[in-house]
């Protein structure tokens, strides 16, 4: 019988310990947890210049690839082939 996957999100501002958080459940649950973070899924700006990238908020929604999240989400669910 194949394993549902279980997924956690972890909310909050920058700062609020996310992160914090996030290791330590990794830590608890071991081989049998994997972590990702929003982070993963920002959009590209390699195209911008350095100067106009340092004025990207990226904590505003638009910053993420919201597409490439959720199929990456939607093959987790999927769990393991």
């Amino acid at each position: 019988m194949k394993a549902i996957p279980r997924i956690v999100a972890i909310t909050g501002g920058s700062g609020s310990g996310k992160s914090w958080l996030a290791e330590r459940l990794l830590a608890h649950f071991g081989a049998r947890a994997a972590r990702v973070s929003l982070d993963d899924f920002y959009r590209d700006r390699s195209h911008l210049a350095p100067a106009r990238r340092l004025h990207v908020n990226y904590d505003h929604p638009n910053a993420i690839d919201w597409e490439l999240f959720q199929t990456w989400l939607r093959g987790c669910r999927r769990g393991p082939p």
